[in-house]
């Protein structure tokens, strides 16, 4: 039950900011937001009830998913602590047990060197046929190993259900407010959106009452 709990108070915030984030991008692309609607309306046309098998097979909406985590990085570096001793082949660097060690995630998902024009959104990045080229490890929004986030696929799948759920129904757009980069909020340890301003126009042409 603890665990349980866990998922929903732990995630909440870090789930909030991601969907905002998105949100945003997709307000300032209306490109991308066009292309993630029409998957959408052709995903659930003859369905009444959004279920699981269909939310794994969509591509660009996982795309979009994952490159707004790549982009807006939930925490800006990861921290394990040895639990062993640890040597490094063929360069005699020797790790001591009990050593901290900080991966900077933030830094990784935003260096050119991993992800070209990496300060731009670029949903396609993450379709299936070019994360075939991406080095490993170099996108940890959820870290990697054993020590995963425990609630990352709770968190993907409530932020995809609500993405989908809002898309059939209305459409982002900047409003008179919308900056072109949302701030982050400093004084959140993750990174939080601050005042982030949007329209939303209600889509004449939705398939869903």
């Amino acid at each position: 039950m603890a665990q349980c709990m866990m998922f929903f108070v732990k995630g909440y915030k870090s789930t909030n900011a991601t969907f905002t984030f998105l949100a945003h991008e997709l307000a300032v692309h209306p490109d991308i937001q066009e292309k993630l609607i029409k998957e959408i309306d052709e995903t659930f046309k003859d369905k009444k009830e959004i279920n699981y098998d269909s939310i794994v097979r969509m591509n660009y909406l996982d795309a979009v998913f994952q490159e707004t985590l790549r982009l807006y990085t939930p925490l800006p570096r990861l921290e394990r602590t040895l639990t062993k001793e640890y040597m490094f082949e063929n360069t005699g660097v020797k790790v001591p047990t009990d050593t901290i060690i900080a991966i900077p995630t933030y830094a990784i998902h935003h260096d050119p060197q991993y992800f070209p024009d990496s300060d731009k959104f670029i949903p396609e990045r993450f379709l299936s046929e070019n994360k075939q080229t991406h080095y490993p490890y170099t996108n940890l929004p959820f870290g990697a190993g054993q020590r995963y986030c425990i609630g990352m696929r709770l968190a993907t799948l409530e932020i995809k259900i609500a993405l989908i759920k809002t898309l059939q129904r209305v459409r982002f757009r900047r409003g008179s407010n919308t900056k072109d980069q949302p701030e982050f909020d400093k004084n959140k340890k993750l990174h939080y959106p601050k005042n982030v301003f949007l329209n939303f126009d209600v889509r004449e042409d939705k398939l869903i009452t």
